[in-house]
């Protein structure tokens, strides 16, 4: 009885540190901004300290017609996410539409994007923060 006893207690503390070690191998994989590129959380707008920051890529602007309704502004891009090496990680399909987009995104801009996915894996993002050298810009969505 009393070997039964420490077998289960040794299985319960095997299947702990086996838990707790795969749970600390795992990458996260949106990454707040603030460890991206030793870019501080203060150098954010507060609401954007827990964005994905990434790589604009492949970015696409225009206006779409919704029949009588008036028309839209479409905003289509892929958020490049690399490691401390430069190796891609990930890249985040974003898109959003809304009567007016304030702000510019070009190609290579990095942004800090607020947002949630969806289940295939699309960020609509409620704000965009570019934080490239001289733009420094909030988009409003």
């Amino acid at each position: 009885m009393e070997i039964l006893i420490l077998l289960l207690i040794l299985g319960t503390i095997v299947f702990l540190v086996i838990r707790y070690t795969k749970s600390r191998w795992q990458k996260p994989v949106e990454t707040p901004a603030e460890h991206k590129e030793g870019r501080s959380k203060e150098s954010l707008p507060p609401r954007f300290g827990h964005g994905i920051q990434g790589v604009a890529r492949s970015v696409e602007k225009k206006d779409v017609t919704d029949g009588e309704e008036g028309s839209d502004e479409f905003l289509a891009f892929r958020l490049e996410i690399v490691d401390k090496e430069g190796n891609v990680q990930e890249l985040i399909p974003v898109e959003t539409r809304a009567k007016e987009i304030v702000g510019s995104i070009k190609e290579g801009d990095t942004l800090v994007v607020l947002g949630k996915r969806n289940r295939q894996g699309l960020l609509k993002p409620k704000g965009i923060y570019n934080a490239s050298g001289q733009i420094n810009a909030l988009l409003e969505i």
